[in-house]
């Protein structure tokens, strides 16, 4: 439940442009940042909002085109630039991005707080990279040299030794890093455990310090080098490493910078190791055939990326993995483009697990009394946003002040009480 009406208000789908603009000077324009219907007058006039804080608000939004976003390129404010350069560093999921002509824009930017914001923004082209690296802010040049380490290994090994390096990037670096193989030796006998294991990710490793890891006596050693691509099937298979349902398996940096190596996803999505078939999971670049042999992996987990990471995923484990998950991230994939909304309600209406019976509110030919009975179950839940309500409903859910802030997200809230909300902010 939102914290008031107000904010409630702001994400309503059935709110008036006169009612949407009043609320860009409340506190609860932050709502706006998750709202996915966003008309044009909207947007423009979020575009030419006085307060900066408006405008980043726009600079956030997902929902929002690249075109319309881009608008933001010329924004007086360096903090808005800065949000618009940025962009969403999530590599494999709903990033934000901008046409090509936006970033030539935003590379010559004066301020270099929105050059270096550039550096968060996954996949910019290479020439742009060459340009931040050569900036003459040392900022600038450093972000670029972190963020490209993963993916460069001479940038990598350049960082290496560079005492002004973050301690927690250090493992980063020496999972990326080329460097001389007798330096390598050197890191593979180091009595820190979390060297030898960012070592034993490398893979520039010389095979034999690599084996010699795989047998290391600390196991988080032993698991980063099982899931070394430069192991074969059969001597990934000596090694002594162990991976529960419920554990957490995180590839190196490096990894996110390859998932469109096909070679490398195809390698990994074959393999035995369960570890490897997560990390191949990522991959929203998977071929047909991989994507069908991971969506159908025993591991749940590997499934889930799958449903979280591949635009392609299918719609029945969209379903399943969305009724199996206990996460937080449980109702994701509602959205996704494959994701059969259409019959849902016959199937969960009757699971003994309440998340999983709220999904039928996702069904468009979900009948009105199985949405009302889910929002008198649930008062606080989608149900009660729900426009299938009916209007008596609606109304005696904003009239009880805890469920007041989810009726004001109801489209078929009459005029008189948007403006009553209004009136008592």
């Amino acid at each position: 439940m939102y914290p008031t009406p107000l904010d409630g208000l702001a994400r309503n789908p059935g709110a008036p442009i006169p009612i949407l603009l009043k609320l860009l000077d409340t506190d609860s324009a932050f709502e706006f940042h998750f709202r996915r219907h966003m008309p044009v007058e909207l947007i423009d006039a979020m575009v030419a909002h006085p307060r900066p804080r408006v405008r980043r608000i726009l600079a956030e939004n997902p929902h929002v085109s690249d075109k319309q976003r881009a608008r933001l390129v010329y924004d007086p404010d360096p903090s808005v630039r800065a949000t618009i350069a940025a962009g969403d560093t999530d590599a494999a999921r709903g990033r934000l991005t901008l046409p090509p002509e936006a970033y030539e824009v935003l590379i010559s930017d004066e301020d270099a707080g929105v050059r270096q914001a550039l550096t968060d923004t996954p996949r910019l082209p290479e020439h742009l990279w060459q340009i931040l690296l050569a900036d003459p802010d040392p900022a600038v040049h450093r972000s670029a040299m972190l963020r490209l380490a993963p993916q460069r290994p001479d940038v990598a090994a350049a960082l290496v030794d560079d005492p002004s390096v973050p301690d927690w990037y250090q493992g980063t670096l020496l999972s990326a890093a080329a460097l001389p193989s007798d330096r390598f030796v050197r890191l593979a006998s180091d009595p820190n455990i979390d060297v030898r294991a960012a070592v034993a990710a490398n893979r520039y490793l010389p095979h034999d310090l690599l084996l010699a890891l795989g047998h290391d006596p600390e196991p988080s050693v032993r698991l980063a080098a099982s899931m070394n691509p430069l192991l074969t099937e059969e001597e990934r298979a000596t090694i002594d490493y162990t991976i529960r349902p419920h554990d957490r398996v995180w590839p190196p940096a490096w990894w996110f910078d390859c998932l469109d190596d096909l070679r490398l996803m195809r390698q990994a999505a074959e393999s035995a190791h369960l570890g490897l078939r997560r990390a191949a999971a990522y991959s929203p670049y998977l071929p047909p055939d991989q994507l069908t042999r991971l969506a159908g992996d025993d591991d749940f987990i590997v499934r889930l990326l799958i449903a979280e990471n591949h635009p392609d995923a299918p719609g029945e484990l969209l379903v399943s993995t969305t009724i199996e998950s206990q996460f937080i991230t449980k109702y994701d994939q509602i959205h996704h483009r494959n994701f059969p909304h259409a019959g849902l309600a016959a199937r969960v209406a009757s699971s003994p697990d309440p998340h999983t019976r709220l999904l039928a509110v996702f069904d468009p030919t979900a009948p009105a009394s199985l949405i009302e009975a889910l929002s008198r179950e649930f008062p606080s839940s989608n149900a009660s946003r729900d426009p299938r309500l009916p209007l008596d409903r609606v109304l005696e859910l904003y009239a009880d002040d805890e469920t007041a802030p989810v009726a004001a997200q109801n489209p078929l809230l009459p005029m008189e009480k948007m403006l009553e909300i209004l009136n008592l902010r």
